[in-house]
This record gives structure tokens, C-alpha cells and sequence, in this order.
């Protein structure tokens, strides 16, 4: 039907010109702040300048694709109101609900768009920018083990390295203590790491007797630990933020835990609520501002609903990002703080809808 055609054709001309709008103006203002950095980066290209800057519109298109999407509804239906053509629509039998599908419809699609964003763009793009960022922007670097004192380095097989020096040259750790379990530990003077298998020099194994007490049962000159591997830039990925993270990565870290990430629990499960959720927004969106723009008025206040649905939204994610905190803090249980703000609007927003366009 043309009606369908002109609200699709409308509604994503209005969404993709704010999107590119803002974009343009988020790039030229980032790129006036950071343009002393670029100018002193020797490989900086065209290629690594869009790159840079395409991670950048993923990193924000959680919010600014809803928000797109608010304007761009607002914009069609106040449009067609101040005309008088969404009179001649329904006097002529079209339902509420029917005129409203194709705004659902886009709705759908921006929802699918979000998971995959969440899911398949997000974690690299934030990996992209912070690599960036800490090499040409600012000098940072991972703490190299020099210093005389203890550290632990957690393994992938569920066990732990703690050690007292490790020299990154020699890729050699010293007074090392390798727990492969709870039942079985060894000691030892030093471990070379620059070859495979890992050598211990001067190493003592000590298991767990059946009176529960570790005991020293065997020593070695040089051992060979053929089960040890040690990802180096695991401290790194066991500090990375969680909101970087795939939700298939959050949930296998929540229902399925490994040692590296159990007490992080809390913090794992608000992200993985929040990604699951937060793609909703867009029906939100629609359910809370549609029925204000279709009402029949001789004066329609069009500043005091884009006024009012702007607070709307940016107090909405104002509350979520203080449940997500509340949340991650286990100030409130994740399962409760994460989806509150999401339940509360459903039902108010779907209630509003439900009385101002289905009956």
C-alpha cells in the first residue's frame, strides 16, 4: 500500500540522516581533540583513521540507534498529524495497530541489529579502540615482573602460578610454586618458559596424604612439565572489562564458570542481562511515544513531546546504568537490579500503548 511505502521511505530517511548526522559531528569533534596524537603517529593512514572511527559509531550505536529511532517516529507521525492525514487514514476503517506494524517492523529489525552488534562487533571493536588508544594516545604498558615480591598468574586448566621474579628476556620465573591442584603442588628455584615442555630447575613435589597433609614425596635436579602451558597475556584477559565481552562469552562465564572469572559473577551476569535486554529499547521507544503523536488535537504540542520523550530516554539510560552498577556491585542481585527498569517500562509503556491504540 503507498501509506506503507511512505512510512518505511520517511521513517528511514529521517533515522539513517540522524545517524550520519551525528556521526559526522561526533567524528569532528573527536578528531579536533585527539588531531595532535594522529599527527605524530608515523603509520597512520586513511585505512586505520575509518577503522578507528567505524569501532566508534559500534561502540555508541547502542544508544544512538534507539535514539534514532525515537526522532525519526516522532518526526513521521506529528508530520502526518499536523496534516490531518492520519484522520483520513483511520476514518477510513485502518486500525490503530495496523497503521503502527511497519513502525514494529523497524523496530524488529533494529533489535536484531543491536544483538549483533553486542554479539559479533562490540567485544573487537572495544578491543580495537583500547589497543589504539593505549599505544598512540597515552603511555601505557602491562606491569612486567621485576620486582622482588609476589605474584600469582592464574592458568586456563584451573590452576595457579606464584612465583617471585620473572625476567621477560629469559622468559624465566623464579622461587616459583606451581599448584596443578588442591592435592598437588611443586616447588621450585627457577622455570624456563622458552621452550616446550617448561623445565623446573631444582624442584620439589609435594602431594596431599590421605590424613589431608602435603607432604614431600619426590625431588628433582630438572623436571620437564609436559601438562603446564602459560598464556602470557592472560592477566590481561582476565582484566578485561566484562562489557567487552560477546554475550555467548557472558553466558558460558555465568552458567558455566571457570576459576579464572567465579568471583566475578555478579559483574558477569549484569552485563549479560543488559545486552540481552537493552536491544528491547527501540519497542520501548515506540510503545511510549506513538500514542502521544496519533492522539486527535486542534493543537498538537510537538516541542513539549520531543522535550518530554528526550528526558525520557536519556533518564531511562541514566537508571540503567545505575542498575547495571548496582547490579555488578551485588547491591542488588543482577537477575533483580538489571531487568527492574526494563519491567517497569514494559508495563507502563504497554498499558499506555494498549489504552491509546488498541481499544
Amino acid at each position: 500500500m503507498i501509506w506503507k511505502k511512505y512510512l518505511y521511505r520517511e521513517t528511514l530517511k529521517t533515522l539513517f540522516s540522524f545517524l550520519t548526522g551525528f556521526y559526522i559531528l561526533y567524528i569532528v569533534m573527536d578528531y579536533s581533540i585527539h588531531a595532535q596524537h594522529f599527527s605524530k603517529m608515523q603509520s597512520f593512514s586513511a585505512t586505520a583513521f575509518f577503522i578507528y572511527y567505524l569501532c566508534h559509531i559500534i561502540k555508541r550505536l547502542e544508544m544512538m540507534l534507539p535514539l534514532a529511532f525515537l526522532i525519526s517516529t516522532i518526526k513521521v507521525l506529528l508530520q502526518l498529524n499536523q496534516r490531518n492525514e492520519l484522520i483520513a487514514l483511520f476514518a477510513s476503517g485502518l486500525q490503530t495497530s495496523k497503521f503502527l506494524r511497519p513502525f514494529f517492523l523497524i523496530a524488529s529489525i533494529s533489535t536484531l541489529v543491536l544483538f549483533a552488534n553486542f554479539q559479533f562487533f562490540v567485544p573487537k571493536s572495544l578491543d580495537y579502540l583500547e589497543n589504539f588508544e593505549n599505544m598512540n594516545f597515552r603511555n601505557y604498558s602491562y606491569k612486567k615482573y621485576e620486582t622482588s615480591s609476589a605474584y600469582s598468574m592464574p592458568l586456563q586448566s584451573g590452576g595457579s602460578l606464584i612465583f617471585g621474579k620473572y625476567f621477560d628476556d629469559a622468559k624465566e620465573f623464579e622461587d616459583v610454586y606451581f599448584i596443578k591442584t588442591h592435592n598437588e603442588v611443586y616447588k621450585m628455584k627457577s622455570l624456563l618458559t622458552k621452550e616446550i615442555p617448561y623445565t623446573g630447575n631444582f624442584v620439589e613435589c609435594f602431594k596431599r596424604t590421605d590424613d589431608g597433609i602435603l607432604s614431600m614425596v619426590d625431588t628433582y635436579e630438572h623436571l620437564a612439565f609436559n601438562d603446564l602451558a602459560i598464556d602470557f597475556s592472560i592477566r590481561k584477559k582476565a582484566e578485561l572489562p566484562f562489557e567487552h565481552r560477546s554475550i555467548t562469552n557472558l553466558y558460558k562465564q555465568s552458567y558455566k564458570p571457570t576459576n579464572l572469572y567465579a568471583k566475578n559473577a555478579p559483574k558477569i551476569k549484569s552485563q549479560l542481562y543488559f545486552k540481552l535486554l537493552s536491544p528491547f529499547i527501540p519497542f520501548l521507544v515506540l510503545m511510549g511515544a506513538a500514542p502521544f503523536c496519533i492522539r486527535s488535537s486542534r493543537r498538537i504540542p510537538a516541542f513539549f513531546i520531543y522535550a518530554l520523550s528526550l528526558f525520557s530516554f536519556i533518564t531511562f539510560f541514566i537508571i540503567l546504568d545505575a542498575a547495571v552498577i548496582l547490579g555488578e556491585n551485588n547491591t542488588l542481585h543482577s537477575l533483580v537490579a538489571v531487568p527492574l527498569p526494563f519491567l517497569i517500562c514494559f508495563i507502563g509503556g504497554g498499558c499506555h500503548y494498549y489504552r491509546h491504540t488498541c481499544k
